[in-house]
């Protein structure tokens, strides 16, 4: 098994000198730096068996073969089982970590590790499967190796790890217990026994979840006449998480509707219980139901606390949908994409106000244009006419009776037309795209957890993201942002199911009408998933239930009814408001800022025309006394 890569060998060349660690990476050989392999003693003498046991262990001669990464803390006995082990994986891929400090200190193992265990990892990415074997007698190099491993993302589920070791059975349980990487991830410890027997070679592996609660169990012995012998239903490297046995699993969760809510209740005795409801919470009630867990909700004050419990493992997720991004990845994985969020914004719909330009608004201006024109030639035709009563011409009667029937037509269209405009009113054209939000607002909230999207738009190369991202203002809630919406040039971002489930709650008359709408575009639609620590070794049991879970339809199911409820809800509580409070202004003129069908404003139009009539009327009234006055009053 070869790495083609030429750049990487370069890389951890130039890392093994720096280390003082060799590295091998070929077909044939494996190479080492320090001692010679011991030819005399009893630990020479075992160092065959040794080898054997280790590659009985690992499977190491299936097919098709995994590459094997050794790391060994460069002492006598463990360069003796490293020499045995090249001879026998001499067919296979091998990589050979020698990590020196000199004195088997804490800090100086640390600092070897620190550069080894990276370019192990470099390794085990460019390969399908791995195995690591780790070859010390010193607890401080394998505490130093559990937490640096852990660090620098060496382990993942499908990696297998051997501890081999000589310590006493006691010092073995303590130390599979005490570290994430011994108990958690799929490892076995090969122990080393001598007894007066002879030689024993024990594997063990810790349980955190059994039908007894966490322990570490002998699982098999090694022999070299038998080979690999398993206890009574025991297995070697056995699957760890597909039943918890009813313990209990601590998850981060904060209210985010309708994924999350808590409600206090009346319990038994009258004390106050609290009752989780929303999709996520069906969606890991069902988990906890399949994975035979108990579920325990670790209490967190916002966002960040929750995801940091995660990155550090105090929390096995956090079961609320997050968006995947760059920045969150750097700091912990995700759980299958059940999700596409529909990331949008919360707008105010714009109203109209009644004013008298809505009697404009029935006819197009190119009607008005040809209206005017008509009013304006016709009167002068007519005043060319030679003065006469009746008209007597055919021309002059077509004239009149065409301008009789221009008139009643435009009557009658321009009414239908204005109550149509009064019933259904054209409102002003509304932001539906980022593009048109960028330039139609002044701010876009978002909650605290925002910052990472605003560095995300931050570093974007689109100008629009760009834009977003210097009108975005963090700190405020969903509720906070939407109210603030309803009053100021303002929008909040967030995920399109939250905003429409806060809005039909919280922003909703009883006639279901709303102030708020949701933009129609998404921002970007981007996968989400459950924050889980960095390679969590449980993951692949989430995703594949998840998944079965998301194939069957169930998830969008349980967002449906949520947000169905929510409307209902809303609805139901108008409804009583209303009740209660007959005397005061309803929801729905609330929800119209007081606009009507028609008011006075809106005649304001004829009201003025006919004002100016009456007056031009009384003046033109005026204006003929005074003329026949004048002309009377004449002598002759």
């Amino acid at each position: 098994m070869y790495c083609a890569v030429d750049e990487l060998k370069m890389k951890i060349y130039t890392l093994v000198w720096l280390t003082t660690a060799q590295v091998y990476f070929g077909a044939s050989f494996v190479t080492l730096y320090g001692r010679k392999s011991l030819t005399e003693g009893e630990e020479a003498s075992r160092a065959p068996e040794v080898g054997g046991a280790i590659v009985d262990i690992l499977s190491l001669k299936a097919t098709p073969p995994c590459s094997t990464l050794l790391l060994s803390d460069g002492t006598s006995w463990a360069a003796v089982i490293l020499q045995e082990l090249a001879r026998l994986l001499s067919a296979w891929g091998v990589g050979v970590f020698r990590a020196t400090g000199g004195e088997r200190e804490a800090n100086g193992t640390g600092d070897q590790l620190s550069q080894v265990v990276p370019l192990a990892r470099q390794i085990r990415l460019n390969y399908r499967c791995t195995n690591v074997v780790v070859i010390s007698r010193d607890l401080t190099f394998l505490t130093a190796f559990a937490k640096r491993s852990l660090q620098d993302r060496l382990l993942v589920w499908s990696t297998k790890l051997l501890l081999v070791t000589r310590r006493a059975l006691r010092e073995v349980q303590e130390l599979l217990e005490a570290h994430w990487t011994f108990s958690m991830l799929n490892t076995a410890l090969l122990n080393l026994w001598e007894d007066e027997g002879g030689a024993r070679y024990d594997v063990y592996l810790h349980m955190p979840y059994g039908p007894g609660g966490k322990k570490s169990r002998r699982v098999a012995t090694w022999t070299a006449r038998r080979g690999v012998v398993l206890r009574a239903r025991q297995r070697l490297f056995p699957e760890k998480f597909l039943n918890f046995h009813g313990a209990e699993v601590k998850i981060t969760a904060l209210p985010f509707l309708p994924f999350w809510n808590v409600a206090k209740e009346k319990g038994n005795g009258g004390a106050e219980v609290e009752r989780y409801t929303g999709s996520d919470y069906v969606l890991l009630e069902t988990l906890a139901w399949k994975m035979n867990f108990t579920i325990s909700i670790l209490p967190s004050s916002s966002w960040s606390e929750a995801t940091r419990f995660v990155e550090e493992r105090l929390a096995f997720m956090t079961s609320i949908y997050h968006i995947v991004l760059p920045g969150r990845q750097e700091r912990y994985d995700f759980t299958f994409t059940y999700e596409f969020a529909q990331f949008s914004f919360g707008l105010a719909k714009p109203f109209l106000r009644p004013r008298w330009q809505s009697l404009y608004y029935p006819l197009t201006d190119e009607v008005w244009a040809a209206i005017l024109a008509a009013v304006v030639v016709v009167p002068l035709v007519l005043f060319v006419s030679p003065p006469q009563g009746l008209p007597r011409r055919s021309s002059t009667r077509v004239l009149v009776g065409a301008w009789l029937l221009f008139s009643m037509v435009v009557v009658y269209v321009y009414k239908g037309n204005l109550t149509a405009s009064l019933m259904l009113p054209k409102y002003p054209p509304r932001p539906e795209t980022l593009a048109e939000l960028v330039t139609a607002v002044d701010t876009i909230t978002m909650p605290p957890y925002g910052e990472d999207f605003r560095r995300f738009f931050k570093a974007s190369d689109s100008i629009i993201f760009n834009k977003a991202a210097d009108l975005m203002v963090i700190g405020p809630s969903v509720m906070e942002g939407l109210a603030g919406a309803t009053q100021r040039k303002q929008a909040h971002l967030s995920g399109v199911r939250h905003m429409q489930h806060s809005i039909a709650e919280s922003f909703t008359d009883a006639n279901g009408e709303t102030r708020l709408y949701v933009g129609r575009d998404s921002v970007f639609p981007a996968p989400s998933g459950w924050p889980v620590p960095h390679d969590a070794p449980y993951k692949h049991v989430l995703d594949r239930n998840i998944m079965a879970i998301i194939e069957a339809g169930l998830y969008e199911k349980w967002a449906e009814i949520m947000l169905d409820d929510a409307r209902q809800e809303s609805k139901e509580r108008q409804q009583r408001d209303q009740q209660q409070n007959q005397g005061e202004e309803t929801a729905v003129a609330e929800t119209n800022s007081g606009e009507k069908p028609l008011t006075i404003v809106h005649l304001q139009g004829p009201l003025i025309l006919l004002l100016l009539g009456l007056i031009f009327s009384a003046f033109t009234f005026t204006l003929e006394v005074v003329v026949v006055s004048w002309f009377s009053s004449r002598p002759g």
